[in-house]
């Protein structure tokens, strides 16, 4: 692998370490005014209401593998 590869391939697996932290794992919510209602559920339950397979969660799984797949080439 040349060094002209290895910087966009950290850049990729880094944002999909961090966004997979704050989708998966975190819980809560930034924002104050919720009053506490998704103190238990992590942001990636929290999107259009826990509906499974919705467009903004197939946007969030696709995008980021196809970015990660034209990376590596």
């Amino acid at each position: 692998m040349t060094h002209s590869l290895i910087l966009p391939t950290n850049k990729v697996y880094s944002s999909l370490k961090i966004t997979y932290h704050f989708f998966h794992w975190k819980k809560g919510t930034p924002f104050a005014d919720d009053q506490g209602m998704y103190n238990r559920l992590t942001w990636w339950e929290q999107m259009d209401n826990g509906k499974q397979l919705t467009r903004n969660r197939k946007f969030l799984v696709v995008v980021p593998d196809v970015c990660t797949k034209i990376d590596s080439g």
